[in-house]
């Protein structure tokens, strides 16, 4: 089920027990604790992560914007990716035989050689209904913002955001306003990485 079929089947269940208070108020509950933090997070300053993973950051950001899974290897920094739509093939070791092992229509990876990797998954709906949300709250003009908050509380909210937005003049502000949480969301799993081997480390 994609994102926009998701958060209307999510609306229309809402709909059903508007008038249940006990009911709404456990998925209130549910969100201020599990979904508000996470819209807070957007608002904090940019994450610090060692400067050797910038160019990959960019990169990484970029490909998920895209809708690509990204893996990186973190020895070489080197990058690797693919659509969820791409079929997978290891790739040979002997490059002179990898035609012959490569079915037609299959692909071979680099990323499957690497002996370790960190893998980096599109932001999932939750994660963008709540990057459209904060966008929304920090602008300036608040009959903008009401109205796309409206939006987003409407049937086939991504859909109508995005016809909204392109659009409008906050166009290129939005552009950025995303990127910059990518990057962000990026940078969180990169120094989650790095944080896991560090302690796996003091483990051994």
């Amino acid at each position: 089920m994609n994102a926009e079929k998701l958060l209307d089947e999510i609306l229309q269940h809402l709909r059903m027990i508007r008038d249940d208070r006990k009911a709404l108020q456990k998925i209130f509950d549910f969100m201020q604790s599990d979904i508000a933090p996470y819209v807070e997070e957007l608002d904090e300053e940019d994450i610090e992560i060692p400067g050797v993973y910038d160019e990959a950051v960019r990169e990484i950001a970029d490909n998920l914007s895209a809708g690509l899974i990204s893996f990186l290897n973190p020895d070489t920094l080197e990058i690797d990716w693919y659509h969820p739509s791409m079929p997978i093939e290891p790739e040979d070791e002997d490059e002179d035989d990898e035609d012959e092992d490569i079915s037609p229509g299959e692909i071979a990876f680099k990323y499957l050689t690497w002996e370790k990797y960190w893998t980096f998954n599109p932001i999932d709906s939750s994660e963008s209904f709540a990057i459209m949300e904060a966008f929304a709250r920090q602008l300036k003009d608040k009959q903008v913002a009401g109205e796309l908050l409206d939006i987003l509380n409407r049937k086939k909210p991504f859909a109508r955001f995005n016809a909204y937005i392109h659009n409008s003049e906050y166009r290129e502000d939005w552009f950025r306003y995303r990127q910059k949480q990518l990057v962000n969301y990026v940078k969180r799993l990169i120094s989650e990485y790095i944080e896991n081997n560090q302690s796996n480390r003091l483990n051994t």
